[in-house]
């Protein structure tokens, strides 16, 4: 018997369980069930991955497994895988799934494996206890790449944004155990929950998102532009250049949410129409020559920053060029 058929019934997650959560927070929309015609399928990809992972013995044959997946939707599959490696360490930690896996799947989509590992982690707070599952967090992610640690905790918000909404967006709970920087990854997570869970609109996470503290609300507008970027779910130009005006402020942080959403796309190879449409609506590039602009930026000039700030270094660097050359983008929409 598969192993997922037994821990399906303790995941408490299902192919529907977002849009549930979606109706709990906002209510039957009119346009809900529209909207979840394309997210629905998006979260039907990332379970494929994961119980693939979960049942799978062999590290080569679940990669041969994920990449029959089109193109589009890979990396949505191997996101799930993540979520369902950390899941197996942590159950039977005889062996080091994980690591091992992502040097099989190699620099394509260690950023998505990455963040499906949060994940992991934040389903993992649910059934145990959560001061043990956050410090298991802080040392694994203590040991990834510096330019790509905090996408584990990204990922983390995820979660806990979407599962765990009432402590994190209604409470505005934030995890006792993060410190420093890895706070600010967390509610990037978050910011990215609202986008699914808002099916991208804008009415409803920009109420959530005005009912945190100023001080957070940077980072949840950046996890708006990863998910514009990466999920899709907006295929109107002028949708998506009216949110630099919804920005407001914090433009500059949704536009480099946008390039690493970018970044999880195109060098995984899975070049999208949506991606497209929100680098050019914002940097006023397509994502393939953003992208390189965001990958020459990755080692240019790091030498001298500490490591545990590679990547928020790499972040400003984005925001300082948007506000530069397309910061005109937010002042002809405000006008």
């Amino acid at each position: 018997m598969r192993l997922s058929t037994f821990i399906k019934p303790f995941t408490h997650l299902k192919l529907d369980s977002f849009r549930e959560l979606s109706n709990q927070r906002f209510g039957a929309l009119d346009d809900n069930d529209t909207d979840w015609d394309y997210f629905q399928f998006v979260v039907q990809k990332f379970f494929e991955g994961l119980y693939l992972a979960v049942d799978t013995n062999s590290q080569e044959k679940l990669l041969r497994e994920l990449d029959k997946e089109t193109i589009e939707y890979r990396g949505f599959i191997y996101e799930g895988a993540g979520m369902g490696l950390i899941m197996l360490d942590s159950f039977l930690p005889f062996k080091n799934r994980f690591d091992s896996f992502m040097r099989l799947a190699g620099a394509e989509y260690e950023l998505l494996v990455q963040i499906g590992a949060g994940m992991g982690f934040g389903y993992l707070a649910k059934g145990m206890p959560v001061r043990l599952v956050r410090r298991d967090t802080n040392k694994f992610v203590d040991r990834q790449d510096p330019m790509q640690r905090w996408l584990v905790v990204d990922g983390y918000g995820f979660f806990d944004g979407m599962v765990n909404w009432k402590r994190v967006i209604t409470e505005r709970e934030q995890p006792g155990e993060l410190v420093g920087y890895g706070l600010r990854a967390y509610d990037q997570g978050v910011g990215r929950s609202l986008w699914i869970c808002t099916g991208g609109h804008p009415g409803r996470f920009q109420q959530s998102i005005k009912t945190f503290p100023r001080g957070r609300q940077a980072d949840l507008w950046g996890g708006i532009g990863e998910g514009l970027a990466y999920a899709g779910g907006v295929d109107d130009f002028s949708r998506v250049r009216d949110l630099v005006r919804e920005a407001g402020d914090f433009a500059d942080h949704f536009a480099a949410g946008v390039v690493v959403g970018a970044v999880g796309r195109v060098r995984a190879g899975e070049r999208s129409a949506h991606t497209d449409l929100a680098c050019n609506a914002i940097w006023e590039c397509d994502s393939s020559t953003l992208v390189a602009s965001a990958d020459a930026r990755w080692t240019d000039g790091l030498g001298s920053v500490a490591g545990a700030d590679l990547y928020e270094h790499w972040r400003a660097g984005l925001r300082r060029e948007w506000s530069a050359d397309h910061k005109h983008l937010a002042d002809l929409h405000s006008s």
